[in-house]
């Protein structure tokens, strides 16, 4: 990889890491990891265009990664909503940018009745990921566009709301929240944000066998991958270029862990452990 620094390097390996283990980066840390002012600039030029092409799914969710506090923010989340009110993510923006008219019990009812939750990312980094070509950026395109795009996920907020004291959620909400918890651990197109639901679910104790065994299996995967691809640059570079042109994270990462020859998990290789405890989700 070329980077400015050593430091730099290993911040983006930090976070090609959390896209594989499920750790929930803050918001806007991703692209500034690395200092990465061509994808913030990328991102500027693509949000501007938003309002202008309201029907360009992609340009509206990346107009959200800078901008979740004006009106304009909050109409673009109605729209969103609007166009995919299916999309458990999209009702989740509303627990994070005000403005929207939806509180929390509706935003999470919403979710509960979603068949998937997508925040696009795959979508938005490809767009990135042209404007960064288009303006003459040749280096790790596809990892500096990934990067930028996941800093733009808005999922901490839904965990804040439904674990905000060691994943228990304010008691009026719990029902709620654990209902919208399931679609999102089944349905979701993200690592991290599959990550965090399961942990929320099983501190919970509503994580069930199905899903268990789904955590189980994209656990293997995960760690297949990560002991293959850390400090080794031609892999990350390859796996950005799979999370990129793919949206499906989970079943990228399954394709990824079997091209580096593994197999399905064994019936007895265990995650977690049985006395392995029960971690909050990361909130950020």
């Amino acid at each position: 990889m070329r980077h400015a620094s050593g430091v730099g390097a290993r911040r983006a390996r930090h976070a090609l890491r959390a896209a594989c283990a499920g750790i929930a980066l803050a918001a806007g840390i991703a692209a500034a990891a690395s200092g990465d002012t061509d994808a913030d600039a990328a991102v500027a030029r693509l949000a501007a265009r938003a309002a202008q092409q309201p029907d360009d799914l992609a340009l509206q969710w990346i107009a959200l990664i800078g901008d979740r506090d004006s009106s304009s923010a909050a109409r673009t989340v109605m729209r969103l909503q609007r166009r995919e009110p299916r999309n458990a993510a999209a009702w989740a923006l509303s627990l994070a940018v005000p403005g929207t008219g939806t509180d929390e019990r509706t935003a999470l009812s919403h979710m509960a009745r979603g068949t998937v939750y997508d925040e696009h990312q795959g979508t938005a980094a490809r767009a990135i990921a042209a404007e960064l070509r288009a303006a003459g950026v040749v280096d790790d395109v596809n990892r500096r566009a990934w990067l930028a795009a996941d800093s733009g996920s808005l999922a901490g907020h839904l965990f804040a709301t439904c674990a905000p004291r060691g994943a228990e959620p304010r008691g009026s909400l719990r029902t709620a929240c654990t209902a919208a918890m399931h679609v999102v651990f089944r349905r979701s197109t993200d690592l991290s944000t599959i990550a965090n639901a399961q942990r929320v679910l099983r501190a919970l104790h509503a994580l069930d066998g199905r899903e268990h065994e789904r955590a189980r299996r994209i656990a293997w995967w995960r760690d297949t991958t990560d002991r293959r691809i850390d400090y080794d640059d031609a892999l990350e570079r390859a796996w950005f270029d799979a999370l990129v042109a793919s949206d499906d994270a989970p079943a990228t990462l399954e394709a990824f862990a079997r091209r580096l020859g593994a197999s399905d998990p064994p019936p007895d290789w265990r995650w977690p452990p049985p006395d392995a405890p029960v971690d909050p989700p990361v909130i950020h």
